[in-house]
């Protein structure tokens, strides 16, 4: 059933739809000021954009209460769900933490998790207004998406946790940030830094009613066509 939750189309959606890590990659170089101009393009449902070292190409927003296999971290809290196909454009093997910090949101009420690090700035617990998600899933088989293979494309979903009391907003601001490859402070080594803005966009979010209206219909649509 949340499998073909998350299959809604796109038409149900409408138009216009870490301090252990800071600790890691300041040690690496990820202090120094990031490179590339802040975000100059919009981030369009449907359209593939570039944000290195991936392609990304989003389907689909929507507000989910329950999840199996997923569990919030508090009863009756939702997911902010994020349907989209995610490339490795690289020629190397990537970590899901790439990945997962190539799809960010902002301004949305309620979320546990505390925005990201700002790389830019030596100011202790400094922070942007970017929120990363708390899963990423592997969409055909509800698994955590392992390493990402280089030149292959993954249905993802990005999942961000809203607390209970908070209100599911129907506009979420959606940022698709890319990464420099360049030699790190430390050791020399080739790595991905610098994150950066490359586009922003305020996008439609399904809401949980009409999740549920849409999910009826898709079960319907399927015992019409197994009959």
């Amino acid at each position: 059933m949340a499998s073909r939750l998350l299959e809604q189309p796109l038409r149900n959606l409408g138009v216009g739809v870490t301090a252990i890590v800071l600790g890691t990659t300041a040690a690496f170089g990820g202090l120094e000021e990031a490179q590339g101009s802040a975000a100059s393009t919009d981030v369009v449902v449907g359209r593939t954009m570039t944000a290195d070292p991936f392609d990304i190409t989003i389907r689909r927003l929507l507000w989910v209460s329950e999840l199996p296999g997923f569990p919030t971290s508090a009863e009756g809290n939702r997911w902010l769900a994020i349907v989209a196909d995610v490339k490795n454009t690289s020629d190397e093997t990537l970590l899901p933490y790439y990945a997962k910090e190539a799809l960010t949101v902002s301004d949305v009420e309620g979320l546990p998790k505390p925005p990201e690090m700002d790389l830019t700035t030596t100011i202790e617990d400094d922070r942007t207004d970017r929120v990363g998600p708390d899963q990423l899933v592997h969409f055909p088989d509800s698994t955590q998406l392992s390493p990402l293979q280089p030149g292959m494309t993954y249905q993802a979903v990005y999942l961000y946790e809203q607390k209970a009391d908070a209100e599911p907003a129907q506009k979420v601001t959606v940022q698709l940030v890319a990464h420099t490859l360049r030699p790190n402070s430390f050791d020399q080594v080739e790595m991905w830094l610098d994150p950066v803005v490359k586009a922003e966009s305020s996008l439609a979010v399904l809401p949980p009613e009409k999740s549920a209206d849409a999910q009826d219909d898709t079960n319907e649509e399927t015992e019409a066509a197994a009959g």
